[in-house]
C-alpha cells in the first residue's frame, strides 16, 4: 500500500516536473526567436551548384512566403560556363520565380563570405534596413 502510494506520488511529480520544462522551454524558445519579417535577406553567393541552387529558392521561398521584403544576392566569383557573376545568376533565378526586380538588390564583387558581409552592409545601410536574415542553408 505505501509503495503504491510512493510509486503514484513519483509518477505525478515527474509527470508535472516534465510538463513545467516543457513550457518552460516554449516561452524561451518563442521569446528568442526574432521577428518573422525582416526587411531584407542576404543571400551569399556559393561556387558549388546544389548550394547555389538551394540558396535563390530559399530565398525565393521567404520573398514568396512574405517573410522578407527585399533580397540582397552577394558574390562577385563568375558562374562557371556563363559570363554572369553570383549576383547576377541569383538575380536571373529569382525573377523566374517571380520576385520583382525592384526587390531584388545585388552586390557583386564580394568573392568570399567575409566580403559577401562586408560589401552588402553599404547596401543595408542605403535602405536603412533594420532587420535582416542571412542565406546560406536550405529552408524546408
Amino acid at each position: 500500500m505505501i509503495y503504491r502510494l510512493l510509486f503514484c506520488l513519483i509518477i505525478g511529480l515527474s509527470s508535472f516536473t516534465i510538463l513545467w520544462l516543457i513550457g518552460i522551454g516554449h516561452f524561451f524558445n518563442k521569446r528568442s526567436l526574432p521577428p518573422d519579417l525582416a526587411d531584407a535577406a542576404l543571400v551569399f553567393g556559393s561556387g558549388v551548384a546544389w548550394k547555389a541552387m538551394s540558396r535563390w529558392a530559399t530565398a525565393a521561398r521567404l520573398f514568396q512566403q512574405g517573410r522578407v521584403r527585399h533580397l540582397i544576392v552577394s558574390g562577385g566569383v563568375k558562374v562557371p560556363g556563363t559570363k554572369l557573376t553570383e549576383a547576377e545568376w541569383f538575380r536571373s533565378h529569382l525573377l523566374e520565380q517571380g520576385v520583382p526586380t525592384e526587390r531584388i538588390l545585388i552586390e557583386n564583387q564580394a568573392t568570399n563570405t567575409a566580403e559577401n558581409a562586408a560589401l552588402a552592409l553599404p547596401i543595408i545601410r542605403q535602405h536603412n534596413f533594420k532587420r535582416s536574415k542571412l542565406v546560406s542553408a536550405i529552408l524546408k
